[in-house]
């Protein structure tokens, strides 16, 4: 009876856990909506990502991605990079100029930092697209998405987790 019990609980467990990860949405289902695309996936079901590597992300995001910035500067290693935000989106201006939806896709990773920002700029790692797989094997700890048009008006709205996502002058 107690065994019984022992295996129920770990196959509740089990079915709870594969259950409450969503699957993931193709942007063909998304109506080829880029928003929804990355609500979807992204905000709605970023568990799906969280714990694994990188690589997993990336295999599965069907739009271009661009590095917009590495977040270093915490200790004890400054220049070690733990995230990234990134962007789908080729140039912004338009779509700031025009006030068209877009997000800011903020990415940060598990220990070990391995890699450092000097690393990335000098393996040219952010050309050519060389730098969608430049973090294949980090783990991914957590995933943000933020209006492109709203989180850098304020100077608070510019921290992440300890990092500046944009520098602030007087």
């Amino acid at each position: 009876m107690k065994t019984m019990i022992v295996f129920l609980f770990f196959a509740w467990t089990l079915i709870s856990n594969i259950s409450a990860q969503k699957p993931y949405v193709s942007m063909k289902e998304c109506g080829n909506d880029t928003i929804k695309y990355i609500e979807t996936n992204l905000r709605d079901n970023k568990e799906r990502y969280i714990g694994k590597p990188f690589a997993v992300f990336t295999s599965e995001f069907e739009m271009d991605i661009r590095f917009q910035r590495n977040f270093d500067g915490r200790q004890p290693i400054k220049n070690q990079i733990w995230g990234v935000m990134l962007g789908y989106i080729e140039d912004d201006y338009y779509y700031i100029k025009y006030q068209w939806p877009f997000y800011d896709i903020l990415i940060e990773f598990e220990r070990p930092y391995l890699k450092t920002g000097p690393d990335f700029s000098w393996e040219g790692s952010h050309v050519l697209g060389k730098g969608r797989h430049y973090f294949d094997d980090y783990i991914v700890k957590d995933i943000e998405i933020r209006d492109g048009l709203e989180w850098w008006k304020t100077q608070e709205g510019s921290l992440w987790k300890g990092g500046e996502l944009m520098i602030w002058t007087k």
